[in-house]
């Protein structure tokens, strides 16, 4: 669900759940689902939760950088 929701916004993932940016910089931020609950963790600090569905996706690479979908 993750993988497919950033591939509208030309991201992705490694296999170690960090978020690649369209531009093919590996970030130190990583998606994961926790309980249920999608998390953005970044530094061991939480960045997002929300409901693991993609529009929670969608809303935190939005809201966090900026991004359009291409």
């Amino acid at each position: 669900m993750i993988e497919e929701t950033l591939k509208l916004y030309g991201a992705g993932l490694t296999p170690a759940g960090n978020i690649v940016t369209p531009r093919d910089v590996k970030t130190g931020v990583k998606l994961v689902i926790h309980r249920g609950r999608l998390r953005a963790e970044g530094d061991g600090h939480l960045l997002f939760s929300g409901p693991s569905v993609p529009a929670s996706v969608c809303r935190f690479v939005e809201n966090f950088w900026y991004w359009n979908k291409t």
